[in-house]
């Protein structure tokens, strides 16, 4: 199992946009304790997290933004998969702030779990 970002549009020609962000294990083993340390309530609920309003996706934003903040402040606690947990997050935000951007156009976002085709 994987965990992608997932925009979806109003438009039903738009294709959603599907963004890979978490392996299963580094959900279970780093992710999760961290969004619960961190007190991140909606990333605590990665891998089934639906937003629909552009309040939730601004929160959202705000809670992946602590995350990076922390990886940066942070080395040893993350471990070696660090800078790839944070490459993979500065891209997860950057598609959200574009969402946010255009939020007129977007019916939803989600971190949601799905079926990994080479696990």
């Amino acid at each position: 199992m994987t965990v992608e970002l997932h925009i979806s549009f109003k438009n039903p020609d738009r294709e959603r946009l599907q963004q890979p962000f978490l392996f299963h294990q580094t959900l279970i083993d780093i992710w999760l304790p961290l969004a619960e340390q961190l007190g991140l309530p909606m990333l605590e609920r990665t891998g089934v997290l639906m937003i629909h309003t552009e309040d939730e996706a601004r929160r959202l934003l705000a809670e992946l933004r602590a995350v990076q903040q922390f990886i940066r402040r942070t080395r040893r606690e993350i471990g070696p998969d660090r800078m790839w947990l944070f490459r993979r997050l500065t891209k997860v935000i950057r598609l959200l702030e574009d969402a946010l951007g255009h939020w007129d156009d977007v019916a939803g976002v989600s971190l949601l779990g799905a079926q990994c085709p080479a696990c």
